[in-house]
Order: C-alpha cells, then sequence, then structure tokens
C-alpha cells in the first residue's frame, strides 16, 4: 500500500539560547490533509514552522517531507523541496511592486514559462492583486498584503503550504475570505499546516488538529471532536 504520509516530524526540539521552544514534538500530515496548530502565544507554534522551514535549527529530532530527511537543511533548498511558509505578520517587500514581490516567489524556479501560469492562478485565486499589480506593496491593505504573502507562497509551486497566523489583523469579513481561500488551495491539491490564533476558525476547516503548550503536544486528534471538547472550548474558544 502506498504511504500517503507527506510530513513526518519525529521529537523535534529546538532551543533559543538556553529557553526551550519546542520539547519533543511528533506529528503528521497525510497527503489530503488540512491540519492545524493551536495553542497560546509562545506555546511554540512559530517555531516549529521555522524549523520545519530551516529558519531556525533543529537541535534534536528529525523532519522528514515525502520520506526524505530536510531536518536543518537551507531554506531555499526545502522551497525547492516543495515546502513554502506563508510568515507571521505577511513579511512582503514592501517597497517592491505586487508584481516584483510574486516573481521573489518563483526565484528557485527554472521554467518562467511555468511561473507566468502559476502567477495567473495566483491572479485567479486573488483579482484584486491582478488589479494592483504595479502597486507598490507597502501601500496594500491589510487584507491584501496577506493576499499578496499567500500568493507569493504559491508561486514556489509547493506541495505543503505552511500558514502562520494568516487571520492576524484583519477584520473579520476578511478573515472569512482568507479561510476560504484556504479551503480552495488545499481542494486542488496543496497539503496545508495551518498555525492559528483564531482557534475557532482553525478547527472548523482542518480535519486534525494539534494543540501546543508550552513547547509540547498536549492534545491532538479530529477537529471535529475536538471542538466539541468542553475544556478546549473553554480553553481556547472562550466558550463557557
Amino acid at each position: 500500500m502506498k504511504d500517503m504520509t507527506q510530513l513526518t516530524i519525529e521529537g523535534l526540539s529546538i532551543s533559543y539560547g538556553g529557553i526551550k521552544a519546542l520539547r519533543s514534538v511528533s506529528l503528521e500530515i497525510k497527503r489530503d490533509e488540512l491540519v492545524s496548530i493551536i495553542g497560546a502565544n509562545g506555546a511554540g507554534k512559530s517555531s516549529l514552522l521555522k524549523g520545519i522551514s530551516g529558519l531556525v535549527r533543529c537541535e534534536r529530532g528529525k523532519i522528514l517531507f515525502q520520506g526524505k530527511d530536510i531536518t536543518n537543511r537551507p531554506p531555499h533548498l526545502i522551497v525547492k523541496a516543495g515546502i513554502s511558509q506563508v510568515p507571521e505578520g505577511r513579511r512582503i517587500f514592501s517597497r517592491l511592486t505586487v508584481l516584483e514581490n510574486l516573481w521573489m516567489g518563483a526565484y528557485t524556479r527554472s521554467s518562467k514559462e511555468e511561473a507566468i501560469e502559476d502567477m495567473e492562478g495566483v491572479f485567479s485565486l486573488f483579482p484584486r492583486l491582478k488589479e494592483r499589480k504595479d502597486q507598490v506593496a507597502g501601500t496594500l491593505s491589510g487584507g491584501e498584503q496577506q493576499m499578496l504573502a499567500i500568493g507569493r507562497a504559491l508561486m514556489g509551486r509547493p506541495r505543503l503550504l505552511l500558514l502562520d497566523e494568516p487571520s492576524m489583523g484583519l477584520a473579520p469579513i476578511l478573515v472569512e475570505h482568507i479561510f476560504t481561500t484556504i479551503k480552495r488551495i488545499h481542494a486542488e491539491g496543496t497539503g496545508i499546516l495551518l498555525v492559528e490564533q483564531n482557534a475557532f476558525a482553525a478547527l472548523e476547516i482542518s480535519h486534525r488538529t494539534y494543540i501546543l503548550q508550552t513547547g509540547s503536544i498536549v492534545m491532538e486528534g479530529k477537529s471535529k471532536e475536538i471542538l466539541e471538547r468542553d475544556d478546549v472550548r473553554r480553553a481556547y474558544l472562550d466558550i463557557r
């Protein structure tokens, strides 16, 4: 039987100086899954994504992507392998235009024709970006900048997309639009690992969820089942 596991993390530990950010974290994502990570601020969610992307060094453990060990590989090689990250706070190139930002997302691509095709796909997903393709990115609204950050990541043609707090700072109507878009990206065949402070939204759209607390996984399971737990609703959804 074909192995359907896309990403496997085994006993991952990350420290900043003497401070432990992650403690022996293990998880997996199947090829057909949208998986969410929820937890309080400082739980280690962003550190996990940075470890996968090669942006911080993992001191222990192993990261396997489609069966290949990518632990502590340089970030550009991880992007080439098929993993792109949309960072917390967008991190767009504010002095470049929308179009230039998108081209920056394609820097590992060898075929310009395929990159142009993918850019049309981004414009189909986010028509507003096409309307503003020559606009300086720093003058976009917060929602438009989030669209651009996602579009830039998609220009790498990822098989797995890491999303770090995509709803942060957005108005409710834009949050709904972003989550609808995430579902569409996943439906078109891209695996997704979603870190999100809006726990209810994350649980609503994901297949499975891991809960991080002070650097450790304290709960995992099907998102619908976790959403129904009273302890989770009290701790993360502010529902009494």
